[in-house]
């Protein structure tokens, strides 16, 4: 008999997710407890009753006729079942339309199975060979068909393949022992009929959809529809085939027994109709049925094909003497099967380990971009995004859902769109590198979030692709260090000005745009004056904040296209576009005019001034040449008394080439030597003696003959060469004082006065030096006195009081020249250790011309006797000047009225007494010689 599937699960999953077997919770089912299974319940009991019931009654043909009658009403009520599921609960679909056939199978079942109950009980009709069998022999394919479209559809080749092997290992299972013990017995005995094998055949074709609906495992089937009409059609294949046999056998009861089978068979469609009904009302079985592609492996072909060979060997065993070669073709047609459905099977496996491989390292793969610090985007052929990874939410802030459909371009901020549209259009272009870039991603809605460096590679070739993959790595922190980094290279720390390097780019960009348009540049040197004052006296912290200051005054002064920049130090400088050279000396000025006006710094008022030197570009200019000529006008500036504007000229640059080669010469000439003294005697003014000596420096160059001191000792100054220049003048006036010991006239050698520079007792090496050379010569420390000018105590080193005070200590005298003529500070009289203090030149000359030079002269030297100094009047040149300070009390003299300076042979020959009557006392035009104050 037929029986009923139906479509099933309760809940509708993504895509078809019910299976057979799914629970189904209360919530989501029919009836539940006995009220789920009362129409089962009630065929059972009643088939139950009929069988106790033809047990104890009269075996009369009419009654038993009538008994059978009576079974009736259970193929009807799975008739009605089943039409009750077709139409009143499944949905429209293959569940439906697999229901209908069912509904119309049973419908021909019933209708046969009362004909032929009417016709052999009743009207005593043999029904085998008439009309009546058609409805019942229609109900198979009707039920094959029903079971088929049930179970679904495979679109998986090896799929179908695999199910049809699992089928035929079932069908020549069952199909053979129904030959070997059914039908062929019947048709060796002669009595075998149409009616009697064509049943056992439809119960084996049904048999087959049955098997088919459990070896596809279709989804959306409850496994107790599939479980009941499992049952069912085996116990019908089990009637059909069991009447005939135990009729053959001439046994007694067959009918009760077949009876039994039958209606325990509709009893089970009775149960599949109303587990269909209980689990009817689901979403899920809306969705196609499809097989399940879990638990591939089924025990149905291998329990039949084990049930064959079982029954091939007890056929073996019990007839051995005629070989059942019917069931050993079917046990060796079974075999290859099976072969084949394990080939099958180990195939399928690797291709399962191979698609687990596969879906493990997706999921791998998964995993790394779901936690990957970057971002990863997929982008169509139009550019446009198709898919961004989770990660974008974190890097960018945004749903990555919402960026899809976004064009790339504009993921980027607007100064970026049209370099990110090329970017993307190059990494069309086929080529085995991906494409990178930088730029600033500003999402739709969002302001810029940051700048990522980004790789595009183009995949349109991958089946799994078909875009451009964006790999999106965030750069913001290495691009902000970056670009510290660079801040530093090109710019000042502390003003945050331009550095050097960075005006000789602008000063080289400028220069090129100047000649290229025929329009005027200008380059300004600014150089604080005597900056080195307040870092002294007031520490770095206050210069420091004073040069902040200055930059920020020149800035103001500038437009917006020139450039100021800090070369170091108190130096600065100044490229200015577009100005002619009175417009450069205009901007120079009011330069200079701003960094007059006094700083206020750390609560002190500071007054600075600055030199500034001017150079206009012309052809033929380079980067350097601009600044060396800037540079060169204002060393001139400086020259000229600072706190000034100096443009360049040519002859400026040949004067400042001129000093190089003569402090290249200088110094050739300090390490040969080639440098001497002259010696001024210093006379006393009541005693006529002479008390001391001063040594001058004096240079003969071979071509340009004599240098004036005044310019080669300045350029000594400039240039560090003072510090071995000293050395050698220290060393050579010891070595020629020691060699005119006892050639004096008074038989005591005076005392020598050396001139001695500020980088020189700023130098550590100072004082050994001048220790190891007076035990060398074993000269007297009381007869050296080194004389220092006034403006060393402008440089406010904190080292001058240390080394004065060393000197003074060994003995050695100090003398102070140029007394108020520069920075004057009487506090430096008070505090520092001097001896000696001379009268300027300055205030010497005007002696004696009624114009006040007498009162200054007068002052200074009140002032030394106040402090206990001894006091030298320099530059006498008159009798009317030698007069006026010996009459203001000046202790001791010098000039060229008194002698001129000469190299100590000669000095030591004038002052020797005459063999003949001495001559006439020298004039002062004459030749150096010493004249006698009396």
């Amino acid at each position: 008999m037929p029986n009923g599937q139906g479509a099933t699960q309760p809940r509708a999953e993504a895509a078809c997710a019910c299976r057979i077997g799914d629970p189904l919770t209360p919530a989501e089912t029919g009836p539940t407890g006995w009220r789920a299974w009362q129409w089962t319940f009630a065929a059972a009991c009643y088939g139950i009753a009929y069988a106790v019931l033809r047990q104890t009654t009269s075996q009369d043909e009419v009654v038993g006729a009538m008994g059978r009658m009576a079974l009736l009403p259970v193929s009807l009520l799975v008739f009605l079942l089943a039409l009750r599921v077709a139409t009143g609960f499944t949905p429209r679909g293959h569940v439906r339309q697999a229901w209908l056939l069912f509904a119309t199978a049973f419908a021909l079942a019933f209708v046969g199975d009362a004909s032929r109950f009417v016709l052999e009980g009743v009207l005593r009709m043999d029904p085998s060979y008439s009309l009546v069998v058609v409805p019942s022999l229609l109900y198979y394919p009707l039920a094959v068909i029903a079971f088929v479209r049930l179970s679904g559809r495979s679109t998986n080749r090896s799929e179908r393949v695999r199910t049809f092997l699992d089928e035929f290992t079932v069908l020549t299972s069952v199909g053979v022992l129904l030959s070997h013990f059914v039908a062929m017995p019947r048709v060796r005995a002669g009595v075998a009929d149409f009616s009697t094998l064509l049943h056992p055949v439809g119960d084996v074709a049904a048999l087959l959809g049955v098997a088919t609906l459990l070896l596809r495992r279709a989804t959306c089937v409850p496994r107790g529809v599939a479980v009941a009409f499992a049952v069912a059609t085996v116990l019908s294949l089990a009637r059909s085939c069991l009447r005939p046999y135990l009729d053959g056998l001439g046994a007694d009861g067959s009918k009760l027994l077949t009876d039994a089978l039958w209606l325990a068979s509709n009893v089970a469609y009775v149960a599949a109709a109303e587990r269909q009904v209980a689990a009817l009302g689901s979403d899920a079985q809306r969705l196609p049925a499809k097989a399940n592609p879990e638990q591939r492996l089924h025990p149905l072909p291998y329990a039949t094909s084990a049930m064959a060979y079982l029954v091939l060997v007890l056929e073996c065993w019990t007839n051995r003497s005629t070989a059942p070669w019917d069931l050993a073709m079917a046990a060796t047609a079974i075999t290859v099967a099976v072969i084949a459905r394990q080939l099958l099977a180990a195939r399928d496996n690797a291709r399962l380990s191979k698609e687990r491989a596969e879906l493990l390292g997706e999921a791998r793969l998964s995993a790394l971009v779901q936690h990957a610090a970057d971002a990863i985007w997929i982008l169509d052929p139009d550019g446009r995004i198709r898919w961004a990874s989770p990660s974008t939410s974190r890097l960018l802030g945004i749903d990555p859902e919402l960026l899809v459909g976004t064009p790339f371009a504009e993921t980027f901020g607007a100064a970026d769109r049209d370099w990110a549209s090329s970017f993307l259009q190059r990494s069309m272009i086929p080529s085995p590198t991906p494409a990178r870039g930088e730029g600033w991603l500003c999402p739709p809605g969002r302001d810029a979030v940051g700048r990522f460096e980004i790789t595009l590679t183009n995949l349109a070739d991958d089946p799994h692709v078909r875009g451009v993959v964006a790999n999106l790595h965030d750069v913001t922190e290495r691009a902000r260090l970056q670009e510290e980094l660079s801040h530093q290279a090109f710019h000042d720390a502390l003003t945050g000005l331009p550095n050097r390097a960075l005006l000789n780019d602008r000063v080289g960009h400028a220069l090129s745009r100047a000649l290229r348009a025929g329009r005027p540049m200008a380059v300004i040197l600014v150089d604080l004056d005597h900056f080195k004052n307040v870092n002294d006296g007031l520490g770095h912290g206050a210069g420091d904040a004073l040069l902040v200051q200055a930059a920020r005054r020149m800035q103001d002064q500038l437009r917006e296209v020139d450039t100021a920049a800090r070369l170091g130090g108190d130096e600065f400088a100044v490229v200015a576009e577009g100005l002619s050279r009175e417009q450069a000396v205009g901007l120079a000025d009011r330069l200079c005019a701003s960094l007059q006006i006094p700083f206020e710094v750390e609560g002190h008022t500071v007054s600075i001034s600055a030199s500034l030197g001017v150079t206009v570009a012309s052809p033929g200019d380079t980067c350097e040449t601009l600044l060396r000529n800037a540079d060169t006008a204002m060393y001139a500036a400086k020259a000229s008394g600072r706190a000034a504007v100096r443009v360049f000229e040519e002859t400026m640059h040949v004067q400042a080439r001129e000093n190089l080669e003569l402090q290249n010469e200088l110094r050739a000439d300090i390490e040969r030597g080639r440098l001497r003294l002259d010696y001024q005697p210093i006379v006393g003014m009541e005693s006529g003696e002479i008390v001391g000596v001063e040594a001058l420096a004096r240079w003969t160059h071979p071509v340009r003959g004599k240098i004036p001191p005044d310019r080669f000792i300045a350029l000594a100054e400039a240039t560090g060469l003072i510090l071995p220049l000293g050395r050698l003048l220290l060393a050579r006036a010891l070595d020629e004082m020691k060699a005119a010991r006892g050639q004096w006239p008074a038989g005591q050698a005076p005392i020598l006065v050396l001139n001695v520079s500020a980088r020189q007792l700023e130098d550590p090496e100072f004082v050994p030096t001048l220790r190891v050379e007076l035990l060398r010569t074993g000269s007297d420390p009381a007869k050296l006195c080194l004389e220092l000018t006034e403006s060393l105590f402008m440089r406010r080193s904190d080292h001058v009081p240390e080394r004065l005070e060393q000197l003074r200590k060994m003995g050695v005298l100090i003398g102070i020249d140029d007394f108020g003529t520069g920075y004057s500070s009487l506090s430096y009289l008070h505090t520092l250790p001097l001896d000696v203090l001379k009268v300027p030149r300055e205030f010497t000359e005007r002696l004696g011309t009624g114009d006040g030079g007498e009162v200054l002269a007068q002052s200074i030297l009140a002032l030394a006797a106040a402090m206990h100094l001894r006091t030298i009047g320099e530059g006498i040149e008159t009798d009317e000047q030698l007069q006026a300070l010996r009459r203001l009390g000046c202790e001791m003299g010098q000039g060229f009225f008194l002698s001129r300076p000469a190299p100590m042979p000669d000095l030591l020959a004038s002052l020797r007494p005459a063999p003949v009557p001495p001559p006439p006392p020298p004039q002062p035009a004459a030749t150096p010689g010493l004249r006698v104050i009396r």
